[in-house]
C-alpha cells in the first residue's frame, strides 16, 4: 500500500506540474535593458509558465531597476517541453539562449530569478550564468519552485558565482504550489527590504 500511495502522489505532482505549465500566468511586462538607472541594479530572469516573471517584475518595480529576460530559444511549452526541460537538466545540456551574454559593468547588484527544475535552476539561466563575469558584483538568487530547492543546491550556485569573483548576499525560495500571482507578489515583497539593505552595505 505504501508503494501504491507513493506512486499516486508522484503522478499527482507530475500532472499538476503539467497543468501549471499549460496555463501560464498572463503578465505583460516592459522589458528594460539600460545603464542609466540610479539603483545600479539589474534583474535577470527566465520564465516558462509566468511565475518567475511575476517575481522578477515585482522586484524590478520595487527597486526601480533594470530588467532583462533570458529567452530559451527551444520550445519549452506544454507537456513535451516540460519533460524535455527535465531531461536537459538531468543531462546538464546547455540551452540556446538570447541574449548570450551582457555587459554588467554598469551594475553593482545582479538579481537572478529562475524556475527550479529537478532541484536545479533552469538550463537557460545556468547557461547564461556560465558566460557572466561576476567580479565585484553583489548577487541575489531567487529560486521559484512549486515545492522547494534544497540549500545544498543553492550552495553550489553560490560557489560558482564566488569562483567568478561575485558574492551572493541573499538567496531565497518562492514557493508557487497552488499560489495566485498576488500570493507570489506578496511573498516576493517580503524579501525586497533585505535586498535593498544588503545592497547599500
Amino acid at each position: 500500500m505504501r508503494i501504491i500511495s507513493a506512486v499516486l502522489v508522484s503522478l499527482f505532482v507530475v500532472v499538476a506540474g503539467c497543468q501549471q505549465a499549460s496555463s501560464p500566468i498572463s503578465v505583460e511586462l516592459e522589458v528594460i535593458q539600460g545603464v542609466q538607472n540610479k539603483s545600479k541594479a539589474l534583474v535577470l530572469y527566465y520564465s516558462r509558465t509566468g511565475s518567475t516573471r511575476v517575481v522578477a517584475n515585482t522586484i524590478r518595480e520595487a527597486m526601480d531597476c533594470d530588467l532583462q529576460e533570458i529567452k530559451d530559444l527551444k520550445d519549452r511549452s506544454g507537456i513535451k517541453g516540460f519533460w524535455e526541460g527535465m531531461s536537459d537538466v538531468s543531462n546538464k545540456v546547455k540551452a540556446e539562449i538570447k541574449p548570450e551574454m551582457l555587459d554588467l559593468e554598469a551594475y553593482d547588484l545582479i538579481v537572478i530569478c529562475s524556475p527550479v527544475w529537478g532541484m536545479q535552476f533552469a538550463p537557460a539561466v545556468t547557461t547564461f550564468m556560465s558566460t557572466m563575469d561576476f567580479k565585484d558584483k553583489k548577487v541575489v538568487l531567487a529560486a521559484v519552485a512549486r515545492m522547494n530547492m534544497k540549500a545544498e543546491k543553492r550552495d553550489e550556485l553560490k560557489k560558482e558565482i564566488g569562483s567568478k569573483g561575485g558574492e551572493v548576499i541573499k538567496d531565497f525560495v518562492i514557493k508557487t504550489w497552488f499560489k495566485s500571482p498576488e500570493d507570489i507578489q506578496e511573498k516576493t515583497t517580503e524579501h525586497i527590504k533585505d535586498i535593498k539593505e544588503l545592497q547599500s552595505k
